[in-house]
């Protein structure tokens, strides 16, 4: 199992390394992160410890619980996981720690309590501030020890809690705690529990939740069972998915929107690709529209000709492709679930234009294109040459040959491979029967082989010339 763990100001990262080595540590999670997490780096484990509050987005509830339906392990504590675990628990999310136990029982409320400031991540993050939940575990404590009264504890965590959480300061409560006239011997209590006896809830929390991990990890505990549920994805959920996702190459990290716009306005390209997409969007509309619902077998065969198409023979380098690709399995199932809707859609439109067998739109694509005379060319090129040698001697015999063993030759020359179910290749191609595209490819292995022979006579004639 893959772990990566969302950590900054709550633990040093050496010092979580420690006690969770096989994870994969990255600064506090902004919105988006998570995703990526998962989608590009195959992370099946989630430790949420830190998040950002007001520089960036932060985490969003409803990617965690379209993570969680999914399958994903997801753990929070500490800080942003503690408020993230409390929203999200009933979907799956597994909330660790004091922290957690706080939220969910309504003992704190607000998002301040975790907030604090801190340094950038030259810094490891470093605390500038101190966060209302250690106040709170360390006045807790004092009350406990007999340092403080039960009031003079309630005063000093409302003088706190008054105070904007990044001026949350040792010297700053302090001070508020002298203008509010607490005794000489409450305000040495305050500051001994804010320094000498400080408890660091948060690092405590955080602890605990990566060795929940790594006792999953080793194989000592099971893995948490996912909740089943099905997730919604709203309109503002697939703005965030689909345009905000980030992902990480050449050493940067970017949004699906930077990708987009880059290639809107540097590739020549960019129209087709946005129409071929486009198309493909209403074609699938359309689908859904009149109520059609592809097999599981139509999506089999698009997975099967999907993997031969690229190349992709295992499991493992399925899971690159879709890392480097950032594109879940889900993402890829509901494509190849369109395309079949696509195929099958184009299948009818063919067969509904009765003999023509959807010519008239081809031609009429390779006209728009600027394609045309270049293939009517080429197909009157070959047709003089079949003309010329098709009765040939050499080559009365290979009406006989094998129709693979012709499909074979025929991509040797045009790397053009008749894959998958013949007689829909055939079909979809425009041919009527199997029997029509065997003589077309009988056809194109002699015109390609006169080709070659000529090719090579002018090299001769060449060599002699020289």
């Amino acid at each position: 199992m893959i772990a990566h763990v969302f950590l900054g100001p709550s633990m040093a990262h050496a010092e979580a390394r420690a006690i969770l080595p096989g994870a994969v540590f990255r600064p506090p999670a902004q919105q988006g992160d998570l995703l990526a997490s998962v989608n590009q780096s195959g992370a099946n484990i989630i430790g949420l410890i830190d998040g950002t509050f007001h520089q960036n987005l932060s985490v969003w509830h409803n990617e965690v619980c379209y993570l969680l339906s999914r399958g994903v392990v997801i753990y929070g504590a500490s800080s942003m996981g503690a408020l993230r675990a409390t929203e999200t628990d009933r979907f799956g999310m597994i909330g660790v720690g004091k922290i957690y136990r706080w939220y969910k029982d309504a003992f704190i409320n607000g998002d301040d309590e975790v907030a604090l400031l801190h340094g950038d991540e030259n810094t490891g993050f470093h605390p500038l501030s101190l966060p209302l939940v250690n106040i709170r575990a360390s006045v807790e404590s004092a009350v406990s020890n007999s340092r403080l009264s039960e009031d003079a504890a309630a005063q000093l965590i409302e003088i706190a809690r008054e105070i904007y959480y990044p001026d949350r300061q040792v010297e700053v409560i302090l001070r508020r705690c002298r203008e509010a006239q607490l005794s000489d011997m409450q305000q040495e209590s305050a500051r001994l529990a804010l320094t000498e006896d400080y408890i660091d809830l948060k690092k405590a929390d955080a602890r605990e939740m990566l060795v929940a991990i790594r006792r999953v990890l080793d194989g000592i505990d099971p893995p948490p069972k996912p909740i089943p549920f099905e997730f919604a994805r709203s309109s503002v959920f697939e703005t965030l998915y689909n345009l905000d996702q980030k992902v990480s190459a050449e050493n940067a990290e970017i949004t699906l929107r930077e990708v987009a716009e880059h290639f809107a306005l540097n590739s020549r390209d960019f129209n087709e690709f946005r129409r071929a997409s486009l198309d493909r969007s209403v074609v699938g509309f359309f689908a859904h529209l009149v109520g059609m619902k592809v097999t599981p077998e139509e999506v089999e065969a698009e997975h099967a000709a999907f993997m031969a198409e690229r190349g992709i023979q295992s499991p493992e380098s399925l899971a690159s492709w879709l890392r480097e690709n950032l594109f879940s399995e889900d993402d890829l199932e509901e494509y190849l679930a369109q395309e079949a809707s696509c195929r099958r859609l184009r299948a009818w439109v063919m067969s509904s234009r009765s003999l023509d067998r959807g010519a008239k739109p081809l031609m009429d694509e390779l006209r728009m294109r600027g394609v045309f005379p270049q293939w009517a060319k080429a197909a009157a090129e070959q047709a003089a040459i079949l003309e010329a040698y098709e009765g040939r001697p050499e080559y009365r015999d290979i009406a006989e040959e094998d129709p693979r063993v012709l499909a074979q030759r025929h991509a040797a020359h045009t790397n053009v491979r008749i894959e998958g179910n013949a007689s829909a290749w055939a079909e979809n191609a425009g041919f009527e029967v199997i029997a029509e595209l065997v003589d077309a490819l009988r056809r194109s292995v002699i015109a390609n082989d006169v080709r070659a022979r000529i090719g090579h006579q002018i090299d001769a004639i060449k060599k002699q010339l020289e």
